[in-house]
């Protein structure tokens, strides 16, 4: 199994590693699974590397468990407030109206790259939203295209340095070597629960992740915005355990087993049972009283991203909802309510083997990330970035003189 490639997805309330490969039929394989719960990262942001070491030790050593043999290479993703977008344009000329080449392609991204980054942040994707070349839009490639001026208009993904370094770190002391930089979660699970329509047609992914929630927009096909909500599944946990007032864990296992985000969807006299907190004693509690608390919070985070979603026309697949909140019941249409749009859970697709194991939006980032490095694996680890930057330069002006 040597082109055996694994996803290693870093959450907060779970570490999960997927473990997988390209057949010869050319469709992907999920060969292991593991999954273990973590609380050493918060936001995105490593917390406390010991637990979060151990949590990557314990799921990656239920996937070598099942594929019965050791892994030294994973492909990372992160999520949460360290990771942010922005867009930037790129022109080049190309002298006499030449056919424009791969390279010419590249130059211009490497041209819109050149951008101001606050210290200490490092770039992690570059991704091309759509070209222009001597006025004209609409091209999805311009190589073996002519023309004089290219303009490429890129979304470019940075993050914190030290948050990178950190998040490496935890990687390599678990006993394992991450293949290149970090990948967005997002831009992950975007491979393995869109269709290339959806993107085409315009759609919202949304992560409910334990303390974010994340959300990505694509258009005619590219990732064109990103954003990052510091609220997430947990703080729903947390308004259970308030509003009941039992414990945390407590609250955690009425939100899996009988929450949902629509008091309407409640049977009137249903109850769940519980222990309050304090003395401990078994208690039932009303299942509107649950469901109404689970809705409040779920349409106040979906009215947040509402708003971050305001003014982007072209949303015509509507939203896809993955991440461990996703499961909760009745959330897909609360999100039809709010979104004024389709909305659907998002679980991975287009997979053999494990497909069925993997078969909830608890897996999407760790799949995606799976599909993802299938994809890139002919890449390398990043290159020298003052010697990527000293080619960049030599092209440019190299071509400015022709």
């Amino acid at each position: 199994m040597s082109n055996l490639i694994v996803g290693l997805d870093l959450g907060t309330t779970k570490v999960c590693a997927c473990a997988g490969r390209k057949t010869k039929e050319e469709k992907i394989e999920v060969i292991g699974v593991g999954i273990a719960p973590c609380s050493g990262l918060h936001h995105g942001i490593v917390s406390n590397i010991n637990t979060a070491i151990s949590a990557i030790e314990l799921a990656m050593s239920k996937v070598e468990l099942v594929v019965g043999q050791s892994i030294k290479n994973v492909v990372v993703g992160m999520s949460g407030k360290s990771a942010k977008g922005t867009s930037n344009p790129g022109v080049i000329t190309i002298s006499k109206g030449r056919e424009i080449t791969r390279q010419d392609v590249n130059r211009v991204i490497e041209t819109a790259k050149m951008i101001s980054l606050p210290g200490g942040t490092e770039i992690l994707h570059s991704l091309p939203q759509g070209y222009k070349l001597d006025g004209q839009t609409g091209i999805e490639d311009p190589s073996g295209m002519y023309g004089i001026k290219l303009e490429c208009d890129v979304y470019i993904v940075t993050a914190t340095a030290t948050v990178i370094k950190n998040l490496i770190r935890c990687v390599e002391k678990s006993g394992y070597e991450p293949t290149g930089s970090p990948v967005l979660g997002l831009l992950a699970a975007s491979h393995s629960v869109l269709s290339n329509d959806e993107k085409k047609l315009g759609v919202s992914l949304i992560d409910i992740g334990g303390d974010t929630t994340d959300m990505a927009i694509f258009i005619d096909g590219n990732l064109h915005y990103t954003f990052s909500l510091p609220v997430g599944s947990s703080h729903i946990t947390t308004d259970i355990s308030v509003g009941l007032r039992t414990s945390f864990v407590e609250a955690e296992k009425i939100k899996i087993s009988a929450g949902s985000c629509l008091a309407s969807l409640v049977e009137e006299g249903e109850e769940v049972e519980g222990v309050s907190l304090g003395d401990g004693k078994p208690q039932k509690f009303p299942g509107a009283a649950i469901a109404g608390i689970i809705e409040e919070r779920m349409e106040e985070i979906f009215l947040l991203l509402k708003a971050e979603m305001k003014g982007v026309k072209g949303l015509k697949a509507g939203v896809v909802l993955t991440g461990g909140g996703a499961l909760l019941s009745g959330i897909a249409d609360l999100g039809q309510q709010v979104f004024n749009m389709p909305v659907r859970i998002g679980k991975p697709m287009n997979l053999i083997g494990l497909s069925e194991t993997v078969d909830s939006p608890v897996y999407a980032v760790a799949t995606g990330l799976l599909v993802y490095g299938i994809k890139n694996q002919t890449r390398h680890l990043p290159a020298n970035p003052i010697n990527k930057i000293g080619r960049g330069m030599k092209n440019f002006f190299s071509d400015l003189f022709e």
